[in-house]
């Protein structure tokens, strides 16, 4: 019988190959790969300070504004005008006021909103047979027709409902300005919802009713340099519920610093 032979012969050639696999050397420059970690990351942003981000929105007369911006030819003028809108003039107010730490480059975002939940369809009240009225010109509604009314409008049925933040939000991403020293490019966004009221539809009675707001919004990509205030955004404040134009003007200011 063969068999016994042939069984020996791949025994040993199994053997001879493990031990040339066990034997086999590592190349003397062979690199082995790299692992990120985080002191690589952050040494990756050393040299990049951490920056203090301040927003300022002031309100003031829009042809105040208008005869005051003619003069503003600097950082310098807008500080000064700035200086004199924090030693409280008459008609001037600071209607908004953030500030966050960036550690850059990175995009950071800080909120202070409170949320509301408001019904957007309703369920049709059922209509039941109401008191019996017979009512001629000039007369009053007959005693019991309002009972009967706001019981009817109280079976209404909110079905479908939606969310809206109110307050503020504000957003920037920060990144070193090329061939600027102490400049930075700051991508800025900021926006203050505010709740204004109810608006009713139909028949006050019934109580189908509607959340108003406003909405303030800025958004811009500038250059800012360290320490110098800068103009975002003149805009008119969001108009009320009447929908009037407004006399005044919200003025929004920006600035960058490096944190010590």
């Amino acid at each position: 019988m063969k068999i016994r032979p042939i069984l020996m012969l791949g025994w040993l050639l199994g053997l001879a190959a493990a031990t040339g696999q066990e034997a086999k050397p590592e190349a003397p420059n062979a690199s082995k790969p790299e692992i990120a970690t985080a002191t690589d990351a952050s040494a990756a942003k050393e040299g990049f300070p951490t920056l203090y981000l301040r927003l300022e929105t002031w309100q003031a007369p829009a042809l105040e504004v208008a005869k005051r911006l003619d003069g503003i030819k600097n950082s310098e003028d807008l500080a000064k005008l700035r200086a004199e809108c924090l030693s409280g003039p008459p008609g001037v107010a600071l209607v908004l006021s953030s500030a966050i730490n960036v550690n850059t480059p990175s995009q950071v975002i800080a909120e202070s909103v409170t949320e509301r939940i408001y019904p957007t369809e309703y369920e049709p009240p059922s209509l039941s047979c109401p008191p019996p009225t017979e009512i001629k010109p000039g007369e009053e509604k007959p005693a019991g027709f309002d009972e009967w009314l706001e019981k009817m409008a109280g079976r209404a049925t909110p079905t479908a409902f939606e969310t809206r933040n109110t307050d503020t939000i504000l957003e920037a991403e920060i990144s070193p300005a090329d061939g600027q020293d102490k400049t930075w490019s700051a991508k800025i966004s900021v926006e203050d919802v505010r709740y204004l009221g109810r608006e009713n539809f139909g028949a006050e009675e019934l109580g189908m009713g509607m959340p108003a707001f406003s909405a303030f919004r800025t958004a811009s990509t500038v250059r800012l340099k360290e320490g110098k205030w800068q103009i975002l955004s003149i805009l008119e404040p969001p108009r009320g519920l009447e929908s009037k134009p407004s006399d005044k003007r919200w003025i929004t200011l920006v600035r960058i610093d490096p944190q010590e």
